[in-house]
């Protein structure tokens, strides 16, 4: 590799904060297009991050080919890892390098460039919080719309950072493609902040709708798991609502926080393979997270519930 005169772009970044949208453009299109020459030459990078980017006079630099996937003729070849082996980096990971799909492609990376994006505009990654509930986000949770987390940045540009963030490889655009799209939000008239919100707000709607669609076995399971958070939540929301006013009211704190309705979530059981343990760890604390957002609603915490992992208690003889 040749000598990078400069600093990385998680330098800049931590230090100067988010960057002007027209930078995030400027830094991003050329990166695009450097993916795209790779992916015609047959290569995935998989670690597309921003310290494998290099600022060499303000240029920035695509480094680090340490895990890259070589694919021929469809197929992988001279991979520095095994299938079925998830890897890369947790923070801008692609659902399908979480999953270890051995199809993976061009794609991957162009979702991790899109989480770049992302980062650089709103000052923090689209995910964040354990490498686990990081991981099963990437698979089952659609992002913060780019309009809520950075109102200023135009709609044609958060569309294009969103869309790079489909869940699906087919739902997202090539690397060439991808950088044609930034250049076209780079023309597009900037609008005012309540139609960014607007606009960001279809298109969450749309990855919702999308990742219902998915037609892969695998993320069919996980999706289903993340059908069962939602009602779990639901319920636990529904039993505090009809109990509620069975409570009597107290002038005193503590026994106030006593007569709070309570409720544990249980680890929830993996019938998969070993592999599989972090996506029941994060449903199980996505859900308490969820639940603990309930002002009147008292949750046991991780490290109680926790002790009953693998347990052969029954719910009855926990509670």
């Amino acid at each position: 590799m040749p000598f990078v005169a400069g600093e990385s772009l998680a330098a800049r970044l931590a230090r100067d904060g988010p960057l002007p949208e027209a930078e995030v453009i400027r830094l991003l299109m050329p990166l695009a297009r450097a993916l795209a020459f790779a992916h015609r030459e047959g290569v995935v990078h998989r670690d597309i991050k921003p310290d494998n980017i290099l600022l060499a006079q303000g240029e920035p630099v695509l480094a680090d080919f340490g895990i890259a996937k070589v694919l021929r003729d469809g197929s992988a070849h001279g991979s520095l890892t095994s299938a079925g082996m998830s890897i890369g980096t947790v923070t801008y990971m692609a659902p399908e390098q979480v999953l270890a799909d051995p199809a993976i492609d061009g794609r991957a990376d162009v979702y991790s460039l899109a989480a770049v994006g992302y980062e650089l505009l709103a000052g923090q990654p689209p995910f964040s919080g354990s490498p686990q509930q990081v991981m099963s986000a990437h698979v089952v949770k659609a992002p913060p719309p780019l309009a809520e987390v950075a109102p200023a940045v135009s709609p044609a540009l958060s569309d294009v950072i969103m869309g790079g963030l489909s869940k699906e490889m087919i739902d997202r655009p090539t690397a060439e493609s991808f950088a044609g799209l930034l250049e076209s939000a780079a023309k597009a008239p900037a609008a005012k902040a309540p139609a960014a919100r607007s606009l960001a707000s279809d298109h969450a709607k749309t990855q919702t709708n999308t990742q219902s669609n998915t037609q892969s076995g695998g993320r069919g399971v996980l999706m289903l798991s993340a059908a069962a958070l939602v009602i779990a939540l639901g319920a636990g929301v529904t039993w505090w609502t009809t109990h509620r006013g069975s409570a009597s009211p107290t002038p005193n704190a503590v026994s106030m926080a006593k007569a709070r309705p309570g409720l544990a979530v249980l680890p929830f059981e993996r019938i998969g393979g070993a592999d599989d343990a972090y996506i029941a760890a994060g449903l199980t604390d996505e859900l308490m997270g969820q639940l603990a957002e309930v002002p009147e609603l008292r949750v046991s915490a991780r490290t109680t519930v926790r002790a009953y992992a693998e347990s052969a208690l029954t719910p009855t003889e926990v509670g």
